[in-house]
């Protein structure tokens, strides 16, 4: 029987772990003086070559994203590039490239001119992470319906383990209660990063709640709920729920399905 349950488990990762959905997050610490000018080269400029990149299918999404709260020495802004495939990372520098010529042609000489000097500012980075995004509820619905992400980072002692749990127990969970509108989500997901690795890094999975407004963040039932019982096949592994660190984004910029750039700002 614990053959069998092993082999279960095992396969179950195989399948998780062969899905492609692929995205990264560019973390940021912007000073406050720079802020303005920061989100406004991503308005005027960034989020049209991003625009172009969604259009032709070469790119699946794109938002940026600032911290609410939390650490001073913390990131305070990131940026999400929804890739999709492996195919679209292969080919990520080429494509940008063509798109940023494409979109600077479409623009006024003078205006361009002026920008150029604007975009001449640190990009402030503080690091970039590579993720595939395993399991998930609701995440089709798009960007449009949600303001705030909170970000759950865990390090997890077998990250495809953890999130192959996550997906066998929590997919189901949010799932139901968000049809049933039991609770205020709007999506849910859980992903393992796959760049960079290893044990000197303090998380390699997450998952990630999505919310309409600040309050629902920290009042997310509707009705009571049961949260699902972990086996006894399964808590090893799980290693609880515990997590690194837990972090409230809200959503600034962000492109819509067909590429058209909507603010929060």
């Amino acid at each position: 029987m614990k053959n069998l349950l092993l082999l279960l488990t095992v396969f179950n990762i195989y399948t998780i772990s062969a899905q492609e959905d692929i995205f990264s997050y560019s973390y940021r610490n912007v000073p406050a003086n720079e802020m303005n000018s920061f989100i406004e080269n991503e308005v005027v400029y960034w989020s049209g070559i991003h625009a172009i990149l969604l259009k032709k299918e070469q790119a699946t999404g794109w938002a940026m994203l600032k911290r609410y709260g939390g650490k001073e020495s913390d990131p305070n802004i990131y940026f999400y590039m929804g890739l999709g495939s492996f195919n679209n990372l292969d080919n990520l520098q080429k494509n940008w490239q063509a798109a940023e010529v494409e979109f600077r042609r479409s623009m006024d000489p003078e205006k361009l001119a002026l920008i150029d000097q604007q975009l001449n500012i640190p990009k402030r980075i503080m690091g970039e992470v590579l993720f595939n995004r395993l399991s998930s509820v609701n995440v089709k619905a798009g960007m449009d319906g949600w303001n705030y992400l909170v970000h759950n980072y865990k390090k997890a002692e077998d990250n495809l383990a953890w999130v192959g749990l996550q997906d066998k127990y929590f997919r189901p969970f949010f799932e139901k209660n968000i049809k049933a509108k039991n609770i205020k989500h709007k999506y849910w997901n859980s992903a393992v990063v796959i760049n960079p690795t290893g044990d000197s890094y303090d998380w390699n999975a997450y998952t990630a709640d999505a919310f309409k407004e600040l309050s629902d963040v920290f009042n997310p039932w509707i009705k009571q709920v049961e949260w699902p019982i972990i086996s006894d096949e399964d808590i090893e592994n799980f290693g609880g729920n515990t997590f690194y660190k837990t972090v409230v984004w809200e959503k600034i910029l962000w492109l819509d399905a067909q590429g058209n750039l909507r603010t929060r700002y």
